[in-house]
């Protein structure tokens, strides 16, 4: 089955007065209709600017340049212009953002902003597109949906927010839904009930969506397929389970070694990783991991590391394996 989306070869970069910042570099994947992928690492990693490269929302200029494929509907998105790409935001690509009270307009009630959505990409009336704003709310679980579609957006709780967010995400029903750390600013309880509405949604839409995110526990109970990034790259690529059950490179290794773990009998402080990532504007030309690496070996400091294969959709990038690693 083809996929949904296909993204080849996607780099961007941003001009600053100490050098290139590579804050996606030669970044390759596809997704398949009704999956959920999710995207790993650490703050700098360059997930949120990958997202943000798919959906055209950065300012392309002499200062910040995107090259490379985003296939979706048999169409190339880096090729096309603003015009193009507001008919498919909102409708046929969603994105979720960070965070709710910063993305959600404070000046305008909930019902204007769910509103201006559906008018602009759906043929409906005011008073229709009204209505399917508050059973968007309450699909999601927004208590006195009627009442409260007036509210601002200050007189909801953090989760309330996300959920409004999300309401607004799926209103024109997207086939992909781009989910950029739904659940960062959220207590426990309340980040399980914003993906159990994802999940649900995801299954009643048939909807295919993006989890960008450094939380490895929503990951592990989510996506179907997982991609770790470092320094703008994909390292790893796995089943979630295989990911879980056999990590291959050191840093998937690392992080997974910082989760905590009920059954874990090890007492005391958890797992770090050693050392930071490094700049983005100066990356090394072996491995960047390697100086944080404790398999470091001679070559890991000399060239990027080649991809190992052991199946179709698992690969790593690092110089522990073959060029061919056939399992």
């Amino acid at each position: 089955m083809k996929p949904i989306l296909e993204v080849k070869h996607l780099r961007t970069q941003f001009k600053t007065d100490i050098g290139i910042v590579k804050a996606v570099d030669d970044v390759s994947f596809d997704l398949k209709k009704g999956e959920v992928l999710g995207i790993v690492g650490e703050s700098g990693s360059g997930k949120t600017v990958m997202g943000m490269s798919i959906m055209g929302l950065l300012p392309i200029g002499k200062n910040v340049s995107v090259s490379g494929d985003v296939i979706f509907g048999n169409e190339n998105l880096i090729e096309k212009k603003e015009r193009y790409m507001r008919d498919i935001r909102g409708k046929k690509i969603a994105m979720i953002f960070q965070d709710p009270m910063t993305s959600l307009n404070p000046f305008l009630r909930i019902s204007t902003q769910l509103i201006e959505i559906m008018r602009r990409h759906l043929d409906i009336s005011k008073q229709d597109a009204k209505d399917r704003a508050i059973e968007l709310l309450q699909l999601t679980g927004v208590p006195q949906p009627k009442q409260r579609v007036d509210d601002y957006p200050h007189q909801f709780s953090g989760g309330m927010r996300q959920r409004i967010m999300i309401a607004m995400a799926i209103s024109c029903d997207p086939s992909l839904i781009i989910a950029d750390e739904p659940t960062t600013a959220l207590d426990v309880t309340i980040q399980a009930q914003v993906m159990e509405l994802l999940h649900k949604l995801k299954d009643q839409l048939d909807t295919s969506i993006i989890l960008i995110t450094h939380d490895l526990g929503v990951v592990a109970g989510f996506c179907d397929r997982v991609h770790v990034m470092y320094s703008g790259k994909i390292v790893e690529k796995a089943s979630t389970n295989e990911l879980f059950e056999d990590p291959k490179h050191p840093y998937t290794k690392g992080l997974l070694k910082s989760i905590p773990r009920a059954d874990s009998e090890i007492k005391g402080e958890l797992y770090t990783i050693p050392g930071q990532p490094p700049l983005l504007v100066s990356l090394p030309d072996g491995c960047p991991f390697a100086p944080r690496c404790e398999f470091v070996r001679s070559e890991c400091t000399v060239s990027y590391p080649p991809i190992s294969n052991f199946s179709h959709e698992r690969n790593v990038h690092c110089w522990l394996y073959g060029d061919d690693a056939n399992e």
